[in-house]
């Protein structure tokens, strides 16, 4: 399967570039040529071992045998079991918790907000008022920002704890260099996730300047749920 895959690679980026749909520059080909010996030496190193496996038994049966296992163990095995035992010993917040604890955030914030300034309908409709208004809300989207960083932290550890138990198999460590190499990584992801977090906080601003607040907290908890909502099926 390997072999199939590495002789694909350069035909398929050939087939690209002749298409004209997409224009290859000297930096997606150097990328793509690094991909193709990183293809390689993998190739190699399950032949070497396959190699080294029948120099220390007697019979081809039981280096079959022994290789098939061995083979299972590096490809199926570590690979999906490593982030599975990460997860056991290393606890992250649940989406039901962050959500929990956005709400309490959200009503909090809009409690303080009644207690100080009154119902909504009942607030004094000065610029001073509404300055204070705003204060206190952008103190609200700070700590609910904080609170989204904590939990993208957490999960950002866990990934690469993950990452760093299961390099130890060949299947692995081939596909962290190589996303690497095509820049579809973990750290481009998170700048992926960033930039969209961005997003979110402007037109947050935008909203906060052009929407009046209709029914009290209950509208901006609604609208903070749906922006982690997003941001976290995006980040899975």
């Amino acid at each position: 399967v390997t072999g199939v895959q590495t002789c694909a690679l350069p035909i398929s980026t050939l087939m690209i570039e002749l298409s004209g749909s997409v224009e290859l520059g000297a930096t997606e080909w150097l990328r793509a040529g690094m991909i193709f010996l990183l293809a390689i030496l993998y190739l190699i190193v399950f032949y070497a071992l396959g190699l080294f496996i029948s120099c220390l038994t007697r019979t081809s049966t039981m280096s079959l045998m022994v290789s098939m296992l061995i083979w299972i163990l590096l490809v199926v095995v570590i690979p999906n079991a490593g982030p599975a035992m990460v997860k056991q010993f290393w606890h992250v917040t649940s989406r039901r918790e962050m959500l929990l604890q956005q709400d309490k955030i959200a009503k909090d914030s809009a409690k303080r907000e009644d207690e100080k300034f009154g119902k909504w309908g009942e607030r004094d409709n000065s610029l001073e008022t509404q300055i204070k208004i705003q204060e206190l809300r952008d103190e609200e989207r700070q700590e609910l920002g904080n609170l989204n960083q904590r939990y993208t932290a957490e999960l950002d550890r866990q990934t690469t704890a993950g990452m760093w138990v299961t390099r130890i198999s060949p299947s692995s460590a081939f596909s962290f260099t190589a996303s690497t190499f095509a820049r579809t990584d973990a750290r481009a992801y998170k700048r992926l996730v960033k930039g969209i977090y961005m997003l979110f906080a402007q037109a947050d601003d935008l909203r906060m300047l052009n929407i009046t607040d209709a029914d009290g907290y209950g509208e901006r908890t609604k609208d903070y749920k749906y922006s982690f909502q997003v941001s976290e099926s995006i980040a899975h």
